[in-house]
């Protein structure tokens, strides 16, 4: 799996995509007017400084005034995808192709994006083209190892996800957090005595997001939930936690009773307004939680219009449609 998507990445480094026509867009060698490139350095800026709802807004602005600007479309989608707009980031990558911008910050945006919308291979495809990238740093090579082994994790395939991170670990033999992926991708297996390896290993080189959220797992698994809400409140000490760690922590509110405690958590700051779907998927389990199914329902149409392919979406509206009226 691992050598045939690396071949994929390979072929579709070799043969890039042509650039998608739209009315009236701008020709290679025209330029932009020096207000439209002031516009898009600072949009580009906001992103490298972390502020992506922001650059989100601002490029939405100017292009309603330089429209045919595809280093600004490219930021947008960029911004898009990272504060979770990933609906609309896929529709705005379309007009990426070809942009310095893409190469060095959409590649793994549009990944991630390609993942939520349920496209799990291409986006481990698409991904690993950043291993062909001149003097890659060794924590980017990480993170396309770790991202790659998420994106087919999330198309399903597990066994895939494990020979990736595998692949990863051959790289980074004493990373924490691939030893943590590790952990993570055993126990969905069920292979808890591996996954307790991983987690001890993963433990030893220093705690960090996945730490927790796998040592979480398996203490619900054990039916520790004293432990598994410990891990979870790590959430509230860190920076910057991922839409995947405040997913985890609205499951172990929910398990503890404390579903309004979990929709409190997911209707606060940036998660407010996010689409991830891993937020939303878990704002529809809440209100299943409290027994609203009206509002889990409204949720669960607006999931399913949002991202009809992801695997995950698929799963949790199964669950939805099971749970007695």
């Amino acid at each position: 799996m691992v050598r045939a998507l690396v071949v994929l990445a390979l072929c579709l480094a070799g043969a890039p995509e042509a650039k998608p026509g739209r009315p009236g867009a701008q020709k290679k060698g025209e330029g932009t007017p020096a207000g439209s490139r002031q516009r898009s350095a600072s949009v580009v800026m906001l992103l490298r400084t972390g502020r992506s709802l922001m650059a989100v807004q601002n490029a939405r602005q100017s292009l309603a005034r330089t429209p045919h600007n595809t280093e600004l479309l490219t930021a947008l989608a960029v911004g898009e995808a990272r504060v979770g707009y990933y609906a609309d980031a896929a529709a705005t990558f379309a007009f990426s192709a070809g942009e310095p911008l893409y190469e060095e910050l959409g590649i793994e945006a549009h990944a991630t994006t390609l993942r939520a919308c349920g496209d799990g291979e291409a986006a481990a495809a698409l991904r690993l083209q950043r291993l062909l990238v001149p003097e890659l740093t060794p924590q980017t090579e990480l993170r396309v190892w770790m991202y790659a082994a998420d994106d087919l994790w999330a198309a399903g395939d597990i066994g895939g996800a494990l020979d990736m991170n595998e692949a990863g670990r051959a790289q980074f033999p004493r990373s924490s957090i691939l030893h943590a992926q590790a952990a993570e991708l055993h126990l969905a297996l069920g292979d808890t005595d591996a996954a307790d390896f991983h987690l001890w290993f993963s433990d030893q080189q220093g705690r960090q997001q996945r730490w927790h959220i796998a040592e979480g797992r398996r203490r619900l698994q054990l039916g520790d939930l004293v432990g598994a809400h410990e891990m979870a409140d790590a959430f509230l000490t860190m920076s910057q936690p991922s839409a995947r760690f405040a997913a985890f922590r609205a499951e172990v509110l929910i398990a503890l009773g404390e579903a309004d405690d979990a929709g409190y958590m997911l209707n606060f700051g940036r998660w407010r307004l996010t689409e991830d779907p891993e937020i939303l998927v878990a704002r529809m389990r809440v209100r299943i939680a409290q027994g609203d199914l009206t509002a889990a329902r409204e949720v669960a149409a607006r999931v399913r219009a949002i991202y009809p392919d992801n695997p995950a979406v698929v799963a949790a509206l199964r669950e939805l449609a099971a749970t007695p009226r």
